[in-house]
């Protein structure tokens, strides 16, 4: 879609690979922060949760 809506229709491969490992890059790199996170979170709730059985 990216390809025929910009350049209308033409696109250098390597253009094309840069554009595609950015895009990926940049979906890793925020389903990073999201785990990491859920994980701080996870943690707190347990450890909040041990705090008041003790």
């Amino acid at each position: 879609m990216y390809v025929r809506t910009s350049i209308g229709g033409s696109m250098d491969s390597d253009d094309f690979q840069i554009i595609t490992e950015g895009y990926i890059l940049s979906k890793v790199i925020l389903g990073a922060i999201m785990f990491t996170v859920g994980l701080v979170s996870l943690c707190f709730c347990i450890y909040k949760l041990f705090k008041e059985f003790n």
